[in-house]
């Protein structure tokens, strides 16, 4: 779960680089959705049924994605509240506003990341790692470490 979030936060970032010019056209379509919802789609449905266990662990999770039913509206009001503060405020609400200390609050029980860890983080752009599999280009975000 941990690299999930890696994962998702490193996205997050590189969406940060380029937030005061293309705010607009790269959130405001999934704030949209977030705060309209969407016919949820069998394959979410059954996605999410098949990982209700471990959706259930967090109970933020299993408030978000437990008992989704096909066919009707999905709506994710907080993930909308929080990409309009991103839009609003920048790349500094993920690292210094109240994101961040949301993103702290809910890491503080496993030790993963703290406010300081945020506040402190710098941007630094890696190359891609790129490769093949069956025929596809695959291209991945570098580690943040050497291994």
């Amino acid at each position: 779960m941990a690299a999930q979030s890696h994962d998702f936060t490193q996205q997050v970032l590189c969406i940060g680089k380029f937030l005061a010019r293309l705010g607009q056209e790269l959130i405001e379509p999934a704030r949209v959705l977030a705060a309209d919802g969407f016919a949820a789609p069998a394959s979410l449905t059954k996605s999410l049924a098949a990982h209700t266990a471990l959706l259930s662990r967090d109970e933020a999770s299993k408030a978000i994605f437990v008992g989704i039913v096909e066919g009707k509206s999905f709506k994710q009001p907080e993930l909308a509240a929080t990409l309009a503060r991103i839009q609003k405020n920048g790349p500094r609400e993920f690292y210094a506003g109240k994101t961040a200390r949301r993103i702290a609050s809910a890491m503080r029980p496993h030790g993963w990341i703290n406010a300081s860890d945020l506040r402190g983080y710098e941007v630094k752009e890696r190359k891609a790692v790129t490769g093949r599999y069956r025929g596809h280009e695959i291209v991945s975000m570098a580690p943040t470490a050497p291994a």
